[in-house]
């Protein structure tokens, strides 16, 4: 989680000829830029005069800090003054990196503190190149200037910046940084001061964090290692660089980049700490990470639930008490596919959502395809049973997604519950839309095979099993009767005069009757049996663990649902089947062999008047 750097500074270690106030800008600038080395100088006439300093101890010492000063100050600039050398991104000969590389050094920047560059911060390290730096380091750096501008002109000797009550303009500047935080804190973590971005990271105001603990919004597992990293800072003078998580106010868990380093504050040392805001970075991390995870489990066919699990955790990793679920469209309704809780109130509302509440967030979601944000499901333009159950559970913002497929149509929903109001901030706006585009493409992606797996196993028509899986589920009974000791029963069924229906009614009125055949069918069935379409109007019901009173009992049934006439269009028309029942041996036999004892006892209820049914012997 830390990285101790070294030694920083400690009293008594400022360099000959340097100026302890200016030491303390040059360490506020090391640590601000997560540099090793820093000097604040001054242009004049009689060259670059060193004023401030600051290092991590060790080889660094050992730096020619004026030969430094004049190879940066050489070195070209940008429109805006700023030099930024990296040596091993340098081309062959570049004299800067020529010389960074001489003093054991792989990078150095340059950045102006006052109009004019006659004042500047040099940043310097031996680790891998910054890659430049990042603009509100750049801007944070600019406005330590205004410490420097404020109190010199044109030539004010460091005699002179001492007298002049530096130290006391410190603090002031510093919290005005822009872009990056700033915190004093004791060896217990307790702030002694902030600036305005650390507190809006904390989600409060510095008046209100000021004497409360960083501690206390660390989470649990990580609170003694960053207990110990003040301690270190604080008694051992390290500087300490790491990643720490931080909960906020608002319960938001964000992932924080943390600069220690030891500092004089109000007549004793602290910990100052440079804090920056990484948590996009992390969730962006975290979003690939998913990615990857959910294409191997496309590409491997996973089912639905175990591939959308995954979605709910990514926006956990950042709102680890919200709720989350994954809603698919199917026949105009919403299933939940997948569903994570962060907390009690998030679960019992999971628990007791439902889908088909038309006046919900998520249902204005998928209707009209655009995002919906409840911020406070409290409001009154929120109402219906969603919005009472959500006062009722503690869920007071509703955050809706629609999952697009590539044509654009809405597949589902991506819906976040969250305990507090309010709205996603930009990178998290843009991090759930990335989540939703990646969660739309493996629902279909999965549609896509579902349907795939679903042409080669079912009727097209009636959505009925075709001949391959009969044949597979036969086959299962017929391994499972033979382990068990049970018995499997069929049941073939014709529709009686279909074929004069059809030639008086025309095929589109045929196909209507067989769709709504097979419904009747299926309202006569148990949950395990299996009806099949196995020819132009014949089915096959396969019953498991069944005895010939079971077979009698659902071939009554079946019959019983084709006592009203089916209505197709504006023509009623009365018709029924021929059932003929066959029940196989204890410990199974064969199929082929029952499915022509079925067919032989069809036949033989159409002998006997039609529309009743038969049971082979």
């Amino acid at each position: 989680m830390t990285d101790s750097i070294g030694p920083g500074n400690r009293p008594g270690d400022t360099p000959v000829g340097g100026d302890r106030h200016m030491d303390r800008i040059a360490t506020l600038g090391a640590c601000l830029a997560g540099c090793d080395v820093a000097l604040v100088i001054r242009s004049g006439d009689d060259g670059c005069l060193g004023w401030g300093r600051s290092w991590p101890g060790g080889d660094l010492r050992a730096v020619d800090y004026p030969r430094l000063a004049a190879v940066v100050q050489a070195a070209p600039t940008d429109d805006d003054g700023v030099v930024m050398a990296d040596a091993a991104a340098a081309p062959e000969g570049d004299v800067t990196a020529v010389a960074l590389r001489g003093m054991g050094l792989a990078f150095a920047a340059r950045v102006p503190l006052s109009m004019g560059g006659r004042i500047s911060l040099i940043l310097a390290g031996c680790q891998a190149g910054p890659q430049g730096l990042p603009g509100h380091v750049v801007c944070g750096l600019r406005v330590l200037g205004d410490l420097v501008r404020d109190g010199v002109n044109t030539a004010v000797t460091p005699l002179a910046m001492s007298a002049s009550g530096l130290s006391a303009d410190l603090i002031p500047v510093m919290k005005r940084v822009v872009g990056v935080g700033f915190a004093f804190l004791d060896e217990d973590g307790v702030f002694l001061d902030l600036n305005g971005y650390v507190a809006r990271l904390l989600g409060g105001e510095p008046a209100s964090l000021t004497g409360s603990s960083f501690l206390d919004l660390t989470p649990v597992h990580y609170r003694e290692d960053v207990a110990e990293s003040f301690r270190r800072v604080i008694h051992d003078g390290l500087r300490v660089r790491g990643e720490w998580p931080i909960l906020t106010t608002e319960g938001v868990l964000r992932r924080t980049s943390v600069s220690s380093e030891r500092f004089e504050y109000g007549g004793r040392p602290v910990c100052l700490s440079v804090i920056a805001d990484v948590t996009h970075q992390y969730a962006d991390h975290a979003l690939r990470q998913a990615q990857a995870r959910l294409l191997k489990q496309v590409v491997l066919e996973k089912p639905l639930p175990e591939l959308l699990r995954g979605v709910g955790e990514v926006v956990r990793t950042h709102r680890p008490r919200a709720g989350v679920l994954v809603m698919h469209r199917h026949n105009d309704g919403l299933d939940v596919e997948s569903a994570v809780a962060g907390s009690d109130g998030t679960q019992a509302f999971i628990d007791a959502l439902a889908t088909d509440d038309t006046r919900a967030p998520w249902a204005t979601s998928v209707t009209n395809n655009r995002q919906v944000m409840a911020a406070d499901l409290g409001a009154d333009e929120w109402r219906g049973e969603c919005a009472r159950l959500a006062r009722h559970c503690g869920v007071r913002g509703v955050w809706c997604w629609p999952l697009r497929a590539q044509d654009g149509g809405a597949l589902g929903c991506l819906v976040v519950l969250l305990e507090r109001t309010g709205l996603p901030v930009e990178w998290e706006a843009e991090f759930l839309d990335e989540l939703s585009d990646l969660t739309g493409f493996a629902l279909e992606r999965q549609d896509r095979i579902e349907g795939l797996r679903r042409s080669a196993l079912y009727d097209d028509l009636t959505g009925a099993a075709n001949r391959t899986l009969l044949d597979d589920r036969l086959a299962a009974l017929r391994a499972g009767d033979a382990r068990a000791g049970s018995r499997t029963a069929v049941l073939l069924l014709d529709l009686d005069d279909f074929k004069a229906i059809n030639d008086t009614y025309g095929h589109a009125c045929g196909d209507e009757l067989l769709v709504a055949a097979v419904a009747r069918i299926r309202k006569a069935l148990r949950a395990d049996d299996t009806v099949a379409r196995v020819g132009g109007d014949e089915f096959v019901v396969v019953l498991a663990d069944a005895d010939e009173a079971t077979a009698r009992g659902v071939a009554g049934r079946v019959l019983e649902q084709f006592d009203e006439p089916v209505q197709l269009g504006t023509h009623s028309v009365a018709i029924r089947p021929s059932v003929g029942a066959a029940v196989g041996p204890a410990g199974g036999g064969d199929p082929e062999a029952l499915l022509k004892a079925a067919d032989q006892a069809m036949y033989n209820a159409k002998r006997a008047g039609k529309g009743t049914y038969y049971l082979s012997a």
